[in-house]
This record gives C-alpha cells, sequence and structure tokens, in this order.
C-alpha cells in the first residue's frame, strides 16, 4: 500500500505543478512538460532498483536470513 500511495501522490504533484504553472503562460507550460518527463524517467529508473533490492530483502527475511538480508543493502 505505501508503494501504491507513493506512486498515486508523485503522479499527483505532477498534475497540480502543471496546472498552477498552467496560469502563467505558453513557455512555463512547455518547460514543466520537458521537466516531468524527465521526472518520470528518473522515477521509474530508481523505482525499479528498488522494487529489486525490496524482493531480495524480502525474500531473505522471510528465510529468517537476517543477517543475509543486511548484506543485500
Amino acid at each position: 500500500m505505501p508503494a501504491i500511495f507513493a506512486q498515486i501522490f508523485f503522479v499527483m504533484v505532477q498534475y497540480i505543478d502543471a496546472a498552477m504553472v498552467g496560469h502563467l503562460g505558453a513557455n512555463p507550460a512547455a518547460s514543466i512538460g520537458l521537466v516531468s518527463s524527465s521526472l518520470w524517467l528518473i522515477w521509474g529508473l530508481i523505482t525499479s532498483v528498488t522494487v529489486g533490492f525490496s524482493v531480495q530483502v524480502a525474500q531473505r527475511i522471510g528465510a529468517k536470513q537476517d543477517e543475509e538480508a543486511r548484506s543485500v543493502l
């Protein structure tokens, strides 16, 4: 659930930023479009790495291998 909420709030912030800056004109709105696409790309890469580590840690914690779970990080 926290990951789902984080994703929803991230998207909401992007839309709110675009709506607020959209009132300033075409050039500021275009800059938000450029920055938003870059942030979505970076966010996707970071999220994929985070999910990969989370799966490995969760499997080791489930197997009662706490020391190995710590070594993953």
